[in-house]
């Protein structure tokens, strides 16, 4: 298992009960992340599955011309646990797509909070003007 405290949260772009799907910065590579929770809401458990993507691809989700089985499809996936000072990364190539992950395929701006952040995260990270 791998401890990376380089990568930063940006924002969450899914929130039901508890985040859902979310935005992640990795500072050291210079890319960005997606995590979705594959863990129960219902528990204190924080386990996410994440991918590397592209600017392109989180605003191609947030129009809802992406969905979230296409983006892990065929990508190198990690298993990620989330605590206050660092995530635990654990590849993986095993994973299939949860129940609430296929429920919840596409991007709904109605539980979308930070979306204005995140565009304008989008553009600065696009122009090389991303802040920790």
């Amino acid at each position: 298992m791998t401890t990376n405290s380089n990568i930063y949260f940006v924002a969450n772009l899914q929130v039901y009960a508890r985040p859902f799907t979310a935005l992640y910065l990795d500072k050291e590579r210079g890319t960005l992340c997606l995590f979705v929770r594959i863990s129960s809401p219902e528990t204190n458990l924080s386990q996410y599955i994440a991918t590397e993507v592209t600017s392109s691809q989180v605003i191609r989700y947030m129009t809802r011309r992406l969905g979230l089985k296409t983006i892990f499809k065929q990508k190198v996936c990690y298993l990620a646990n989330i605590y206050e000072t660092h995530i635990e990364l654990e590849r993986t190539s095993a994973f299939k797509p949860t129940k609430e992950m296929q429920l919840s395929n596409l991007f709904d701006p109605e539980f979308c909070y930070e979306s204005l952040k995140v565009k304008t995260f989008l553009r600065r990270f696009e122009n090389n003007q991303y802040k920790v």
